[in-house]
């Protein structure tokens, strides 16, 4: 009779469930794609080429260390919390070309952390396949690999919205469970406050993703769409949600509320409303966003992420709650998906927003395959159609997107290597209190000689239209900038503007052709045989110019002083007289340095 109950009590122990076996295969597979990814993600963080937008960032942080204020003293069409990092950064390190490795390495340690936040919000929504099967997703999908690392705020944001997720669906099970519990409602008021907490951590940390950028505002319509349509299962139940949605919102307010309340005491609040969220919702750049499906959702991702929605609408019984939580998924994801069609111009970091929503889904998908396999598999006596179908979408999920990645690699180290020379290189050539002028911030630690650092094809746009005010060669005339770097933004400002630089700047001589300084070619249209050449021209940037004459017989005075080889000269209206049959002299600002990084010459 012992031996009976003991052989009883073993049964248990001895039995396996061969669909656990199959969920834990999965999550281990899954979990080295995952890791796969993370290792690539690493590796891109030091090598991927310069984007202009993180030489944007690093300006507007610059700017800050300086004291310029955003939305008063230059343009910025984005919240302030990535450049107050980031003029951390720059304030610790130094003004140098490695702060860019430095900001990234910030930036990938925020997103990563989005990894493990989609594996919990899929471990919710589909059980610990699934969720490990959605973060390989998000780690080998190329999107994330390719933007996720460069210094911008969308996967600080991507970050938020997976744990702000996580904690509304984790706040609303526990909410639902405790209130069946207990005679005298105890567990229930108990389940209410334990939740509460969760819908306050969700809403501050979705607050301080949109204090990095405005597209907060596409994961926060998605969440409150998913609450108030994919959780709707009881009355109580809907109860529970309308006092979480209230402490939620009240939440997300508090970091936005903190910075506008700051904008407002220095009475910029209207110039970064309107920078932040009116221009870039009337954006005048227009493009087809359909386009990125094919970059940003890889097909065998589309394919799972269906399968995971038809899955979420067919379970019932005791998988009706995790297809609750699949159908918010569903919901976050189309929502998310709509919002970015509706974008003037999707830029590709644009779709992280939706990513995660789709990664859980397909992570459901997944693992609803491995289900039936295992299903299949245990009527035929085996399980290894489980283990086909794994291998087939753990290829799917990892191996493309990270193989067409990694075959990049060595091209980019190279391109960053000659972004960072050419950072350096703008620093050596111009004084620290001098102003630059570009179209992508290369000129990271100086200041702009314009209201619009950045370039961006909405404000060339909104530029060539007259609406920006006066043209740069009008402000010109009174910021006068010491450097002009000639970039594919820069060049597209106008005909006109470039005619006046042509007349008041220089480039020099090969590999800096793109840089401009000031100066003048004077005697190239006189005539051969004259004699002497006289004109007035006018000196806006104080300093050393260098004078080389065509020939060194050339007698060359300025306001009546005979000059050598250099002349300082101060802002103001000056008189040059050339001597010489044909003469033909050069006149160009010298910086300081600049021999260290190239030489001088006629350009």
């Amino acid at each position: 009779m012992q031996g009976s109950s003991l052989t009883t009590l073993r049964e248990p122990v001895i039995e396996a469930n061969p669909q656990q076996r199959l969920d834990l295969v999965l999550a281990c597979v899954a979990a080295v794609a995952a890791a796969v990814g993370v290792i690539l993600f690493f590796l891109l963080t030091g090598s991927r080429a310069v984007d202009d937008d993180e030489l944007q960032h690093l300006h507007f942080a610059w700017c800050l260390t300086q004291g310029l204020a955003p939305y008063r003293d230059f343009w910025d069409n984005h919240p302030p919390l990535l450049h107050q990092l980031l003029s951390f950064l720059i304030s610790r390190q130094g003004e140098y070309s490695g702060v860019l490795l430095s900001g990234r390495w910030l930036c990938a340690a925020l997103a990563l952390p989005g990894v493990a936040g989609v594996y919990l919000l899929g471990r919710a929504c589909a059980g610990r396949g699934a969720g490990a099967a959605a973060a390989a997703w998000l780690a080998c999908s190329e999107v994330y690999l390719l933007k996720a690392v460069e210094i911008r705020p969308d996967g600080i944001l991507l970050t938020c919205i997976t744990f702000s997720a996580w904690l509304i669906l984790s706040a609303m099970r526990g909410a639902s469970s405790s209130g069946d519990e207990g005679p005298s409602g105890t567990n229930s008021r108990q389940g209410r406050c334990g939740s509460a907490w969760r819908w306050v951590a969700a809403g501050l940390i979705l607050g301080i993703g949109a204090t990095a950028t405005t597209k907060a505002l596409i994961p926060l319509a998605a969440i409150l769409a998913a609450v108030s349509v994919g959780f709707r299962a009881s009355e109580r139940r809907s109860g529970v949600s309308r006092g979480g949605v209230a402490w939620f919102a009240a939440a997300f307010c508090t970091p936005v509320g903190v910075w506008l309340v700051g904008e407002a005491l220095r009475g910029d609040a209207g110039a970064a409303w309107r920078m932040t969220v009116m221009e870039n919702v009337a954006y005048p750049q227009r493009f087809n966003p359909w386009s990125l499906i094919h970059a940003t959702f890889p097909y065998p991702l589309l394919a799972a992420a269906g399968v995971g929605t038809w899955a979420a609408f067919r379970r019932r019984g005791n998988g009706a709650g995790r297809s609750q939580a699949l159908r918010g998924a569903v919901i976050g994801a189309g929502v998310s998906a709509a919002a970015i069609a509706l974008m003037p111009a999707a830029y590709l970091q644009s779709v992280l927003v939706a990513l995660p929503f789709f990664c859980v889904l397909a992570g459901a998908g997944v693992a609803s395959l491995v289900e039936w396999a295992g299903r299949r598999a245990t009527e035929n006596g085996g399980w290894g159609a489980g283990i086909g179908l794994i291998g087939v979408f753990a290829a799917g999920a990892a191996v493309a997107p990270v193989q067409r990645v990694a075959a990049t690699i060595s091209r980019q180290r190279e391109q960053l290597a000659g972004a960072m020379h050419a950072l350096d290189a703008v620093c050596v050539l111009v004084d620290r209190d001098a102003t630059v002028f570009d179209g992508r911030c290369q000129a990271v630690f100086r200041k702009h000689a314009y209201f619009y650092p950045s370039l961006v094809q909405g404000v060339l746009m909104r530029y060539r239209e007259g609406k920006l005010g006066a043209p740069v060669r009008e402000v010109f005339e009174s910021t006068a900038p010491t450097m002009i770097l000639k970039d594919s933004r820069s060049a597209a400002i106008g005909d006109e503007d470039w005619a006046w630089i042509a007349a008041n700047y220089v480039a020099l001589a090969e590999p800096y052709a793109w840089v401009y300084l000031p100066g003048w070619d004077f005697g190239a249209e006189h005539s051969p045989d004259a004699v002497e050449f006289v004109t007035r021209f006018p000196v806006r940037v104080a300093g050393c110019y260098l004078v080389e004459r065509s020939d060194p017989a050339v007698r060359v005075t300025i306001d009546g002083e005979t000059i050598g080889d250099e002349v300082e000269l101060s802002p103001g209206s000056r008189v040059i007289r050339l001597e010489g049959r044909g003469a033909r002299v050069h006149l160009r600002y010298c910086p300081p340095s600049s021999e260290e990084i190239g030489g001088g010459g006629l350009p």
